[in-house]
């Protein structure tokens, strides 16, 4: 009898041995796929492109990050976010985009006459107007000053899609987020983009 109780709580050692190599094992290929996924993100950058209708456009894939080391190397983020009054336990991700806008163009002053109500005087002011479908801009001289007004309309479009893992011609899981960032100002480029996912 007592043989058989060793022999079970043997088997039942080894079992348990075994369930947490495995769990051990299973947690660290987890982990050295996470790591390469971010050396792969961070080594690949930001890819430009253009689309079918000449929009500027740029594709990065998505680091996955633990808090710690979100804490350790996203420090200006970090105090961004826990401005707004975000728990970092409930943060999902955070995407960074930044544009310029560059626009050559050329116009000429006019002449516009302002009747000053009340009084029989009129004002002469130089004018300049510059419009098209991505830009107004507008003023006018007010002695050696140029009081006016400058709008560019942009709308960036972000796209997130998996990238699946290939052999030969079979797909299968996930190898990469990537995510893509449109602008729809032909103007604008975007200079930089980021996307970090917390690690949960």
């Amino acid at each position: 009898m007592r043989r058989l109780k060793l022999e079970i709580t043997i088997v039942f050692i080894l079992v348990v041995v075994i369930l947490f190599i495995g769990f051990q094992w299973k947690s660290e290929h987890k982990e050295r796929i996470r790591t390469t996924a971010n050396q792969t993100s961070l080594l690949s950058g930001i890819k430009h492109y253009k689309t079918k209708d000449s929009l500027n456009a740029v594709t990065i894939q998505e680091l996955t990050l633990t808090k710690n080391e979100l804490k350790a190397h996203e420090s200006g983020l970090m105090k961004q976010i826990q401005d707004q009054g975000i728990k970092i336990k409930r943060l999902q991700s955070v995407t960074q985009i930044a544009t310029e806008t560059k626009i050559e163009f050329k116009t000429t002053i006019k002449d516009s006459l302002i009747f000053v109500p009340g009084t029989d005087s009129i004002i002469e002011m130089q004018c300049l107007e510059y419009v098209n479908p991505w830009i107004y801009f507008g003023g006018c001289f007010e002695a050696d000053t140029l009081n006016g007004t400058i709008l560019l309309p942009a709308k960036l479009e972000i796209i997130a899609h998996g990238i699946p893992k290939k052999i030969w011609f079979v797909k299968f899981g996930v190898k990469s987020i990537n995510i893509e960032v449109i602008s729809n100002n032909p103007y604008t480029d975007i200079t930089y983009a980021k996307n970090i996912k917390l690690k949960r």
